[in-house]
């Protein structure tokens, strides 16, 4: 038995107690007492709170004016998952395949996922465990508060792209690599706004208590978190890239829903679609190399042509085979 076992099996009605820790943690405090065993005490429970385990504290229904602890089992575990053994064979092999990359809390949540996988202690796959590491799994470190929030519905703040803002996390969710946050950013007209989580500059604090506001009803995070490239921003616009032939179906088809073609008089294929974040568009013209020229709009363009000089491309920007 650990302070984390004891807390888990409190509650609020009935939370744990300094002298009940003292008693059934005997081996763990008996060097301390008076003023040291409540520092002592406080300190481990200090320890998980820095792992994001949410220790609350409460006053236990028989014993008025007596403070204790407990962990909030709704809020902090996992609900449970009925898996076919094949199912949970999956899972461990995926999460021992994935490299948490330092992040604290990795070891404990790959556990409840998969139970036995094999990790360092800073959540990175064991490189002896016999199973290649595929991807790299990094969380943002503004992560884990956004996570607490929502689940506790308490409107938070931070500073995104050089702003101070107010938010009702909705939801959170992964998509192509990157964690995003959805919400209502309180003061905004927008009603639903997104933001990418890596992006939250400094601590992410919480403003008053829980339940601080209400999710709409039937809100899915999914529907603001699209699954394509060009669905990020508010704005949307025409874009005009031109392919070669050889590459121009394997284009297309990262392009997706929404898209015109036609042949231009040089031979190459022009790809029109709908964007609505120039950041993702010039960098994926930039990774498609000499083989894609985005034609219009021009502004964008001219940050292509921009990046490609401080790349050292400067003959295809200033005149390759297919500068206008």
């Amino acid at each position: 038995m650990n302070l984390y076992a004891l807390l888990l099996r409190a509650s609020e009605d009935a939370p744990l107690t300094l002298e009940e820790a003292r008693t059934v943690l005997a081996s763990q405090y008996r060097d301390y007492e008076g003023e040291s065993g409540r520092k002592a005490f406080r300190r481990d429970r200090e320890r998980l709170q820095a792992v994001d385990v949410p220790v609350r504290t409460s006053y236990h229904t028989g014993r008025p004016g007596v403070p204790g602890w407990y962990i909030p089992r709704l809020e902090y575990q996992f609900p449970g998952v009925e898996l076919s053994p094949h199912e949970r064979g999956a899972l461990e092999l995926a999460t021992r395949m994935v490299d948490f990359h330092d992040v604290l809390w990795a070891p404990v949540a790959a556990a409840k996922l998969a139970g036995t996988n094999r990790r360092t202690a800073a959540g990175r796959a064991d490189p002896d465990s016999g199973t290649d590491t595929i991807a790299v799994f990094v969380a943002p470190p503004a992560l884990p508060a956004l996570q607490r929030a929502r689940a506790r519905r308490a409107r938070v703040t931070f500073r995104y792209r050089g702003r101070d803002r107010v938010l009702e996390p909705y939801g959170i969710a992964n998509a192509r690599g990157h964690w995003y946050v959805v919400g209502h950013e309180v003061g905004d007209d927008v009603p639903v706004k997104v933001f990418r989580v890596d992006v939250v500059q400094g601590a992410v604090r919480e403003l008053g208590g829980d339940a601080a506001f209400d999710v709409p009803a039937g809100f899915d995070v999914g529907a603001h978190v699209p699954a394509d490239l060009w669905g990020w921003g508010h704005e949307s616009f025409e874009v005009r890239v031109a392919v070669d032939a050889e590459v121009a179906d394997i284009v297309a088809a990262d392009v997706g829903q929404g898209l015109t073609t036609g042949t231009l008089d040089d031979g190459r294929i022009e790809l029109r679609f709908a964007c609505t974040h120039r950041g993702v568009l010039v960098s994926w013209a930039l990774g498609l190399g000499e083989r894609a020229e985005v034609l219009a709009p021009l502004d964008v363009r001219a940050d292509v042509v921009a990046r490609l000089r401080a790349l050292g491309g400067v003959d295809r920007a200033e005149g390759g085979p297919h500068a206008p």
